[in-house]
């Protein structure tokens, strides 16, 4: 997986002749330019190009591809709890935020292989493909989700899991009566997971993943809600 960092880097030189970039607006054609990027003047858009007089290389940041992960489990049990989606927490993130098992594909892999390799690497389990669930806009981190809905295996027994310890803090087993949506992102496959599943389409929860301002006090009671 590339780095923040070198992403970065990438994305601060010409790839062609290694000058710096510079942002500029270009002329694109009116029916090139995404419709939620429009505006008073729809024939052009801000773009990073190359510096060098005599090079027209362009970074066109073009979105990047991500498999996620909607992990279901049943322990057979045959309780309310007994099925369930599995979530995780991140490093560094605060302690109700939980999300999708997620991850960029290797070169040359196919997104379905992609996102079994992401389950074993990260839970340590064994996954079986159940369904394509969708591709998901996310551009807040410039990105395609393609959205997987997964099966833990062995079924009908306790899921043992192992986290990926380089990029994972927690995880939990949100029984599906419990699960909600969230506002953008992977959130938009758990709220068709959930149709699909359930038959039922819950409120989508706004607030998660939203850091708390300086200035707001932490509730009396911690509210743990299921996302990402």
């Amino acid at each position: 997986m590339e780095s923040d960092g070198r992403r970065k880097l990438r994305q601060l030189h010409c790839m062609k002749c290694g000058s710096p970039l510079v942002t500029r607006t270009v002329p694109v054609r009116p029916e090139h330019i995404p419709e939620s990027l429009r505006d008073s003047t729809p024939s052009t858009l801000t773009r990073q190009v190359c510096s060098a007089p005599a090079c027209d290389w362009v970074h066109y940041n073009n979105p990047i591809p991500v498999v996620a992960a909607i992990v279901d489990h049943d322990d057979g049990l045959g309780l309310p709890s007994s099925r369930g989606v599995v979530l995780v927490r991140g490093k560094g993130w605060p302690a109700s935020w939980h999300g999708l098992v997620t991850g960029f594909l290797e070169a040359r892999e196919d997104p379905a292989q992609g996102v079994l390799r992401e389950v074993k690497e990260e839970l340590g389990i064994e996954g079986r493909l159940e369904s394509f669930l969708g591709v998901y806009p996310f551009p807040r981190l410039n990105q395609l989700i393609l959205a997987y809905h997964i099966r833990a295996l062995p079924e009908h027994k306790p899921l043992t899991v192992v986290l990926q310890e380089e990029e994972l803090a927690g995880w939990k087993k949100v029984p599906l009566a419990d699960l909600k949506p969230w506002a953008e992102g992977t959130g938009h496959a758990v709220r068709n997971f959930l149709i699909q599943q359930t038959g039922r389409s819950p409120p989508v929860d706004k607030t998660a993943f939203r850091r708390p301002k300086p200035t707001e006090q932490k509730p009396a009671e911690a509210r743990i809600p299921s996302k990402l």
